[in-house]
């Protein structure tokens, strides 16, 4: 009886990976085909991203531009965006140079 379910086990698998791969196909082709609908300019609204993450950070700062120095723009504080390579990259540097920091034997210098 244990081969049984197990026998299921891996249909009912089979079944739930294809539906899975299934409505990713589907919400592909839909994002497509709604990206291909909008114009550039619904495309790009960069300043509205920009807008709302300033908000998420100063979330807790009610009227937080008026805190602001003067000559200090809004995107100069928006945190970098830097291709996932990047950041994989320096992530990795920093794993390793921090790793010296818990190795006992590793002296600076």
């Amino acid at each position: 009886e244990d081969r049984g379910e197990k026998k299921q086990s891996a249909k009912s698998y089979f079944y739930a990976t294809e539906a899975i791969q299934k409505d990713a196909d589907y919400r592909a082709t839909r994002e497509g085909k709604i990206l291909e609908s909008l114009n550039e300019q619904q495309k790009c609204k960069v300043e509205d991203v920009q807008r709302r993450q300033l908000e998420v950070l100063f979330s807790e700062v009610p009227d937080f531009e008026l805190h602001f120095p003067p000559g200090i723009y809004d995107f100069l504080l928006l945190p970098l965006e830097i291709s996932k390579e990047d950041e994989r990259a320096n992530r990795s540097h920093v794993d390793k140079t921090s790793s010296y920091l818990m190795d006992r034997l590793w002296r600076a210098g």
